[in-house]
């Protein structure tokens, strides 16, 4: 008998994967999947050789059909896999694609594959919408007319499970989980993980965030119930469930306030002190939304299992945690607080190291009395980025700092010269600087006037996929600012004779950009790797478009591309989460959320069709200049792409070189080393640029050798194929330090912290914190350098672009041949 279970990388799916191996005959084979590869569960170690844990992207047909086939039958499958209650909500598309789309794919490819198979497809009692004060709900009494896009997924999935049980295609029962308290884990997407929160994480000693008030009810249920209910579910004959395959699992109705007190019960007063009310419209929307009172009749004659009260559920919490953490707390001693001085911290570490060593032996720990407080061990907070998603589909994120006395606020549009069409290139840019000259409501002097009495600062910037507005005040400013920022982008004049004068004002920019030599092979880069495409287009645009844009194209622009579902409007430092959510209400509520017309629709879907990387190559001779610029790149990987980190890991490892540092023959670089000592070049600078759906790594070289030019190339592709199968653990290790230094150092200030938020909202949907970027970057592996430029550098298609005193460089063939070889 095999199992499988998909979205088993939560907490639900790694439990009850553990609980079918434990409960089932050793003949029984469990295959647990998800978007990334799920862990073995904790609790199922001993029966590992039982199970199989597969990585697959459910959205793909692919991937499901090679999961899913004649030759790998299944008893039983569970469907737990989905994105959750707000995640679905914030993000339209991407919840129909994961919790409708592929949930149908599967159901059919189980029908033609495996007809009769059991499902357990794990639906939500987010079905419902808010029913009368006091009403008890039960599954023929009151309609299913969910309040959420999350409940609506779900319902549709739901009445594909009972007809495909009635055609006899599945044998399916859809149970609708009431919100799961407490989780262990980490907090997630959906709407209700609060009310894990506020539980787990004070056990934790980190704060919670409470985003509703205190008298909120909610039916709840506790992970061992749910846990022994979704293995009771496959046990049910079909005959019990009758016409509805649907059933409502038992639960319990609790306020917030409920919560609270058995968590101070039960953890005392410190606990409860480190949740925190901070009120979340969006959040209460969808908990609202939810009704907190069902009959569990209909479950138990179907053999349900009744839940524990509040009380007993946060006790076997607090069971689980304290054996959790028995083992460290026997033979550790805490750590001392943070303090600037590194060596204090070390000490801090060898003493407590020391101790553990000593306290290891029965006897010892019983001649140690406890200790009343020796040393604190340092607790990371969670992150405070919040994100509220209005009813329009525009977003607002905030990063709030209580302590700041300033604020940066800006919006982040997905778009750039990306979405504009060869006859239109360099219109985003030329809006971007006809943005402050005047709206309807202020002329360009009285905007400047404004901005200048408030002591802030104003800026924008356009790159190839998004444009930003953005404006750094005092806090008591932050209202002006966003109704300033309201006004330009929704509002602005685009008067002829400002066009007129801002014609000239590009086109002597466009002078400079083509006087900056690493502009100009870069920009011929992207031209060549992305050839046709809209990726492959200048941000400026041709000389030719910038001398004929007009009005009537910018405004085309505006509306075609400036909608809500595309915006995000950022503010980090003093500014709080609620107020820039009834700021972008008010100023920002009635922005349209889609485009005027399928024409425009059609063209915007267009212009973000997965662009194709061409391996070719693009060379401007020119003898005048004294040195040669040449730029190489592989296809790379995307914002989104699970390799992100590695990619910038192994760009590291290459790293950047420059003859003018003085330390410059002593780097850690290899291939420092050797440009270095044959002297073949000024300067290297290794780069990983990444956008929405793909990406250019490679290099920038710099050199006045120019008879060694070929030399150079072949030292840096040698280097490249050197990272498919020769990687130490220094190097690994060195260049994981410089990132993450990097990275981590970037984030000083609000503005650097609101173009952190803003890029990865509008490119992922979610934001991560420092502590997820570091623990990514810590966990990358030597082995994992090496996959990755197995996958990437290996015998692959390479763009190059050269500008210069190049006649020293090989023919494109020699040089793509250079891309795989013999290394000894």
């Amino acid at each position: 008998m095999s199992i499988l279970i998909t979205g088993a990388g939560g907490y639900v799916g790694q439990e009850l994967a553990a609980g079918l191996l434990a409960s089932t005959p050793s003949s029984t084979t469990v295959t647990i999947t998800d978007v990334v590869e799920p862990d073995v569960p904790e609790a199922a170690k001993e029966h590992a050789s039982r199970l199989t844990c597969v990585r697959a992207d459910l959205t793909s047909p692919k991937e499901v059909d090679e999961l899913i086939s004649a030759s790998r039958k299944y008893e039983t499958v569970y469907l737990l896999h989905g994105i959750m209650s707000s995640g679905a909500e914030a993000n339209f598309e991407l919840g129909i694609k994961v919790n409708l789309d592929s949930s149908r794919y599967i159901l059919d490819r189980l029908r033609t594959t495996q007809p009769g198979v059991k499902v357990v497809f794990t639906s939500s009692l987010a079905v419902y919408g808010p029913a009368p004060t006091g009403f008890l709900i039960n599954e023929n009494n009151f309609p299913p007319v969910p309040s959420s896009s999350y409940g609506s997924q779900k319902l549709i999935i739901e009445t594909l499970v009972t007809d495909y049980s009635r055609r006899g295609f599945i044998d399916g029962r859809s149970v609708r989980l009431p919100t799961v308290t407490v989780r262990a884990g980490k907090p997630t997407q959906a709407a209700s993980s609060f009310a894990s929160d506020i539980i787990r994480e004070p056990f934790h000693g980190k704060k919670a965030i409470l985003p509703v008030g205190k008298e909120t009810e909610m039916w709840i249920c506790s992970p061992h119930t749910i846990i022994k209910n979704l293995m009771h579910a496959r046990t049910v004959p079909k005959e019990a469930f009758g016409e509805s395959r649907s059933v409502n699992l038992p639960g319990l109705k609790v306020s917030v306030q409920d919560m609270l007190d058995a968590l101070e019960q039960v953890g005392g007063k410190e606990r409860r002190a480190l949740v925190e009310e901070k009120y979340d419209a969006a959040t209460d929307k969808i908990v609202q939304s939810w009704t907190p009172q069902f009959s569990n009749e209909r479950a138990y004659k179907l053999g349900f299992s009744p839940d524990v009260s509040m009380l007993e559920n946060i006790q076997q919490f607090a069971s689980k945690f304290s054996n959790l953490r028995a083992t460290p707390a026997l033979f550790s001693i805490p750590l001392p607080p943070p303090t600037h001085s590194t060596t204090s911290a070390m000490a801090s570490r060898r003493l407590a190291f020391n101790l553990n060593q000593a306290l290891k032996s029965r006897a010892a720990l019983k001649s140690i009395q406890p200790v009343k407080r020796g040393f604190a061990s340092p607790v990371a907070l969670p992150s405070t980025t919040q994100s509220t998603t209005l009813s329009n589909g525009f977003t607002i994120a905030t990063d709030h700092s209580p302590w700041a006395q300033t604020s940066t606020v800006g919006v982040w549009i997905d778009s750039g010269s990306r979405s504009e069409t060869d006859k239109t290139n360099g219109t985003a840019h030329f809006l971007e600087h006809l943005a402050f000259k005047g709206t309807n409501k202020r002329s360009q002097h009285q905007l400047e006037l404004e901005i200048e009495n408030m002591g802030a600062h104003l800026n924008a910037y356009t790159s190839r996929e998004n444009t930003v507005y953005y404006a750094k005040s005092f806090n008591a400013d932050v209202p002006k600012a966003v109704d300033i920022l309201s006004d330009i982008l929704q509002n602005s004049k685009l008067e002829s004779s400002a066009i007129e004068r801002e014609r000239d004002v590009i086109l002597r920019e466009q002078e400079e950009v083509d006087k900056q030599l690493e502009e100009v092979v870069f920009d011929h880069l992207h031209a060549t790797a992305y050839q046709g495409q809209p990726l492959g287009r200048t941000i400026l645009g041709p000389k030719e478009n910038i001398q004929t844009i007009t009005r009537e194209n910018l405004t085309d622009y505006i509306q075609t591309n400036y909608t809500a579902d595309r915006m995000v409007l950022v503010g980090a430092g003093g500014i709080p989460h609620e107020q820039l959510v009834r700021l972008a209400e008010e100023h920002f509520g009635g922005l349209p959320s889609k485009p005027p017309t399928s024409a425009a629709a059609a063209l915007t879907a267009e212009m973000k069709r997965t662009p194709e990387f061409i391996g070719s190559e693009v060379r401007l001779r020119d003898d005048t200049i004294p040195s040669a610029h040449i730029a190489l790149a592989v296809e790379g990987v995307s914002w989104k792409d699970d390799d992100y980190f590695t990619a910038l890991v192994a760009q590291a490892i290459v790293g950047n070189w420059d003859r003018a540092m003085g330390q410059s023959p002593f780097l850690g670089s290899k291939l420092s080393s050797q440009v270095s000592h044959h002297h073949l070049a000024n300067s290297f600078m290794s780069f990983s640029t990444s956008y929405s759906d793909t990406g250019l790594w490679g290099i920038y070289l710099v050199s006045e050798n120019l008879t060694n030019l070929d030399d150079l190339i072949h030292f840096t592709l040698r280097e490249w194929s050197r990272l498919c199968n020769n990687v130490t653990s220094a190097e690994v290790e060195r260049a994981k330090a410089q990132l993450k230094a990097s990275i981590l150092l970037s984030l000083d200030g609000t503005t650097a912290v609101a173009e952190d938020i803003g890029r990865q909202i509008i490119t992922t949907g979610r934001r991560l914190s420092p502590e997820d970027i570091e623990r990514t970057v810590g966990q990358i592996t030597e082995k994992d350098i090496m996959d990755f430029a197995t996958r990437k550098l290996w015998d692959q298609d390479v763009a190059m672009s050269a500008v210069g005193s190049i006649e020293g460089i090989l023919d494109y063939q020699r040089i793509r041949n250079d891309m795989s070889r013999n290394l000894s």
